[in-house]
């Protein structure tokens, strides 16, 4: 195993525009029953992917076609792996549960962020446009996004899936944020049908079966050397060794991390009493250094600046418009490479802002010390300039969906919008917190 080399290749103005009306290609389900296993155990490192209780989607679809309902799925995003997982398992693990139901299986419309265009690649956008996905973005950019999925849910019975937590939150077990979009598009399924509206949540999780600790310390080894770590000298075994080790790749990424704002971007840094204080400091100061240029306001939570900052880089790069001379087109070119840079600021933050170095106990399970050192590694990385797709993948992975049972979205107007998207927040906060219960997240 060897820490994955970042490669430093800026943006280019695209003509293309950030959103695109989604495109349904009807073979395409098929080909991912073809492809998928070899796709989610090649490309996403999953071992296996299981799924449980898709009969209760099964019986909700059948509602779809009998009463007009209408679908929102929502899931946990606590994974690099969780789109693309969730999708497989829609489309082709619960296809038997389809077919008992008497139902055809549905074409789902999948609501993905916008900035997968800049850093997922080729292959991954051709999926997202083939499979019917819709990119979504944050402030005004998202306007027409959000008017396609307001028309969708009058005129099509097809069920939306989104991602409540808006971005992925990288602690299995780690504070549940959700944004309030989830409980607003819900709103727009129960007016848009004489029949119900259901919210389904899904939980996930992943596992390590066929992991052993002997693996785990080589992955460490491979991450202390490429860090500039001195080899760890065994204290009593390596199991036993974990927490303590874990804490200072973790110390030593913060303070690489807080030598390099403090000597290249002159900003600086006060003491802190814990990991975690300085892991929120380190945060705090990448915002500040991107959003300085972008001019945005940073305020003390720091998730809307950070949103703010990942949709503004692609300002920078969507659309070029044509008919543009040679030196207006380098101009635009070199306005999305500064994007680029500057948006490594927002990459780091992305990450720090969910990872809670304190949490770690001192005698953590393999799952968990996977998860952190999965998580530091593409912490170093995110410092090289990377991004989510050079995160390591490994570890031989299990990843479990099991799907709740339905959310009803009430028709009345006893509260307001803002009130009733709330409360529906919190139902789908307690049905995540429910699915973690049972032995999912």
């Amino acid at each position: 195993m060897k820490v994955p080399k970042i490669s430093i290749k800026t943006w280019r103005a695209s003509r293309n525009p950030v959103w695109r009306e989604p495109v349904k290609w009807g073979w395409f389900p098929w080909l991912v029953d073809l492809l998928g296993p070899v796709y989610t155990r090649f490309g996403l490192g999953l071992g296996r992917l299981e799924l449980e209780g898709s009969e209760i989607l099964a019986r909700a679809l059948r509602g779809v076609a009998e009463q007009e309902d209408r679908l929102l799925l929502v899931f946990r995003h606590c994974g690099d792996a969780d789109p693309h997982g969730v999708y497989y398992a829609l489309n082709s693990l619960a296809k038997p549960a389809y077919r008992r139901a008497g139902v055809k299986r549905p074409r789902f419309l999948f609501l993905a962020s916008a900035e997968i265009a800049l850093w997922g690649g080729g292959l991954t956008n051709f999926a997202l446009r083939a499979g019917g996905t819709l990119a979504m973005a944050h402030g005004p950019g998202s306007r027409t996004a959000l008017h396609y999925v307001r028309n969708h849910f009058r005129n099509s019975p097809d069920p939306v899936v989104m991602a409540p937590e808006g971005q992925i939150s990288y602690e299995l077990n780690g504070p549940l944020v959700l944004d309030s979009g989830a409980g607003n598009f819900a709103q727009w399924a129960t007016a848009s049908t004489a029949g119900s509206a259901k919210i389904i949540p899904i939980g996930l999780r992943y596992l390590t079966p066929d992991e052993t600790w002997t693996r785990w310390n080589r992955f460490l080894n491979a991450l202390e050397k490429g860090a500039g770590l001195p080899p760890w000298k065994k204290l009593v075994s390596v199991e036993a060794d974990a927490a303590t080790r874990l804490r200072r790749v973790w110390d030593h990424l913060l303070t690489r991390g807080e030598s390099y704002y403090r000597q290249k971007h002159l900003r600086s840094f006060s003491p802190q009493p814990s990991l975690n204080a300085r892991c929120r400091q380190l945060t705090r100061v990448a915002v500040e250094a991107g959003a300085r240029s972008r001019n945005i306001a940073v305020g003390d939570d720091l998730r809307p600046s950070i949103f703010e900052l990942r949709y503004s880089a692609m300002d920078l790069v969507f659309p070029r418009p044509r008919g543009l001379s040679l030196l207006e087109q380098a101009m635009d070119n070199r306005a999305a490479a500064e994007g680029w840079w500057n948006n490594r600021h927002q990459d780091l933050a992305d990450l720090l802002n969910y990872l809670n170095p304190d949490s770690l106990p001192d005698h953590p399970t393999l799952e968990l010390a996977v998860e952190t050192a999965l998580n530091l590694a593409d912490f170093a990385g995110r410092l090289a300039g990377g991004t989510l797709k050079h995160r390591p993948r490994y570890f031989r992975r299990l990843l479990q969906l099991k799907i709740g049972d339905p959310i009803l979205v009430p028709k009345d107007n006893k509260h307001s919008r803002k009130q009733r998207a709330q409360i529906l927040t919190g139902q789908i906060k307690s049905a995540f917190e429910g699915l973690r219960k049972e032995g999912l997240p």
